[in-house]
């Protein structure tokens, strides 16, 4: 047990000589990585910026508890170490002490690297965020069908799955409160029937699902 020992010491202290190596690869996802494969991946800048700032809303989050977690280890960490002063410990008693404070300043150092993990892709992102354009709710909703469509056509092409073809058409048909006339069928159709027939310039603009715009003027 004691060579076991002695050998587990000397692989710790020579993989804490490679400190510098684990604070540069603390972040799982490289700048790269978030740009081009985690906001990229969305086809239209409203489902970009959505995705942006879901992933730095996580990353608010994940920081805070994170910063109140090393608070709490803190607190604990000087009460235990104020705590063999206050009172007279057993052997075994302050023995245990020793480990309970040494384990929880371990704590604190994993914890460190994960909040550079965070603190990096949250930099990355931000700066991400700050270069697409903002988008209210209302706009949001309306680029869906537009994003929808270009996000299945696109699985279309890669995989040729007629669930995505019938997930297409969907997107035409909606939930159908009340019937349609005859101009909304025209336009819900558009865009959609214009990928189809590989008709891209045909897509630019989103149709309005609402009803709500403006009826031509009857000669």
């Amino acid at each position: 047990m004691d060579e076991l020992v002695k050998r587990e010491n000397e692989m710790l202290e020579s993989i804490e000589g490679l400190r510098e190596d684990i604070d540069a690869i603390q972040q799982n996802r490289s700048n790269f990585q978030l740009k081009n494969f985690i906001v990229a991946q969305h086809q239209t800048p409203g489902r970009q910026r959505m995705q942006c700032i879901d992933e730095l809303q996580a990353r608010l989050f994940n920081i805070r508890y994170m910063q109140l977690d090393a608070e709490k280890l803190n607190i604990e960490i000087e009460e235990l170490e104020s705590g063999g002063a206050r009172k007279r410990l057993t052997t075994f008693e302050e023995r245990l002490r020793q480990v309970d404070i040494e384990k929880k300043k371990l704590q604190l150092a994993k914890d460190e690297l994960f909040r550079l993990n965070q603190v990096r892709e949250a930099e990355c992102l931000y700066a991400i965020a700050q270069s697409l354009p903002k988008y209210t709710r209302k706009q949001y909703e309306e680029e869906e069908p537009l994003y929808w469509a270009l996000r299945l056509n696109e699985q279309i092409e890669l995989s040729n799955d007629r669930g995505n073809i019938q997930a297409l058409k969907q997107i035409n048909r909606g939930v159908l409160t009340k019937p349609l006339t005859q101009s909304q069928k025209v336009e819900g159709t558009r865009t959609v029937n214009a990928i189809l027939e590989d008709k891209p310039e045909e897509t630019l603009a989103v149709p309005d699902w609402s009803g709500s715009g403006k009826k031509k003027a009857k000669k």
